[in-house]
């Protein structure tokens, strides 16, 4: 009987120990508090590499090896370095 007290004791003085601790509203920060201007980044991003000279690409090696090429271009890494423009969306982001 006294342990059952003494846990009912101690769940009430851990209840309201919690909901003391941050249950008021706190003061809403203005959007322009706080913040630093954005920044225009100056540095030009990277210039891709040229491939290689005895680089035939994707279109000459899919002649003879259709179904390894059809099943990576369905695939969503086969669509990872198109172009943007004609990349089609995997996922919407709006």
């Amino acid at each position: 009987m006294l342990e059952r007290s003494v846990r009912i004791t101690g769940l009430i003085i851990a209840i309201v120990a919690w909901s003391s601790c941050g249950c008021r509203p706190g003061t809403p920060v203005a959007p322009s508090q706080g913040t630093a201007p954005a920044t225009a980044v100056s540095q030009q991003a990277p210039r891709p590499v040229a491939p290689r000279s005895d680089y035939v690409g994707s279109r000459v090696c899919s002649e003879c090896h259709r179904e390894i090429a059809d099943s990576y271009f369905q695939h969503p890494m086969g669509q990872s370095s198109a172009p943007i423009d004609e990349a089609s969306a995997i996922e919407d982001y709006t």
